[in-house]
């Protein structure tokens, strides 16, 4: 990538060239935009040293490129039944599934995962307390209770290993084999991917989107608003019959 010193005698006119030969090397717009978000930054500090960038800023900017929104796969209902369904034979693989089936029911970072502690989790009303970004508590529910009344049943971190606790790398690379064991294919099987595909399920059966924003620990819900493109015009329908005052009617009558 191009220094952000080099263009900025002139970087609206001496960017645009540079941008026009990245694009033509096959360079995405995500990895340009990391480019034009660092020259913007110098050129705030350049302008405003001591002071925090906002709106109101009024030294030059680059515009960014448009990127091309993608949306990320999620386990399908097959993906689903097989990661249920998988046993586990040893200890370190059952943590591992253990894991992966609280990520699918919680929709919870791994990191926030991975901090779980035994006094964290309130069996009896179905309860997580989760230290989130910034650090910030929230309380979030579950419905994996077998699992959980396991994992807490020695007390301490919930996924702790001989060393200490399972890092993220470790888990993440766990994942994948575990996925590769229970025969799930043509998908990235991620931490991320399982929070995702909770996320979607939960608004495919009629979730609040509040209350998936909550769950989440998002502090805005334009970013929960995200998962609503994975919605089909077919999961539209099933809520629809659902919630529709007239889906009951029609359904007895059919």
């Amino acid at each position: 990538m191009p220094s952000a010193t080099s263009t900025l005698a002139l970087p609206s006119k001496s960017t645009k060239p540079r941008i026009i030969q990245l694009r033509e090397k096959g360079i995405s717009p995500t990895s340009i935009n990391s480019w034009l978000r660092a020259i913007n930054a110098f050129l705030h500090w350049q302008a405003y040293p001591n002071r925090k960038c906002s709106p109101a800023c009024d030294h030059l900017r680059l515009p960014r490129l448009q990127e091309e929104k993608k949306l990320l796969k999620t386990l399908s209902a097959e993906d689903i039944k097989r990661l249920l369904e998988h046993k586990a034979k040893s200890k370190s693989q059952q943590r591992v599934h253990s894991l992966a089936l609280l990520l699918l029911d919680t929709g919870l970072r791994i990191s926030e995962a991975l901090a779980l502690q035994a006094k964290d989790v309130d069996l009896e009303n179905f309860l997580i307390r989760v230290q989130g970004k910034g650090r910030k508590e929230r309380l979030v529910p579950f419905s994996c209770r077998k699992i959980l009344y396991q994992l807490t049943r020695r007390g301490g971190y919930l996924f702790s290993t001989r060393s200490g606790i399972l890092c993220v790398r470790n888990s993440q690379r766990d994942l994948r084999k575990l996925c590769e064991r229970a025969g799930i294919t043509g998908i990235r099987c991620s931490p991320h991917t399982l929070r995702h595909s909770f996320s979607v399920t939960y608004l495919r059966h009629g979730g609040n989107l509040e209350y998936l924003r909550r769950i989440l620990g998002h502090s805005s819900i334009l970013v929960t608003q995200r998962y609503l493109q994975s919605i089909q015009p077919t999961d539209l329908q099933k809520i629809h019959s659902t919630f529709s005052p007239l889906g009951g009617v029609a359904r007895q009558s059919g």
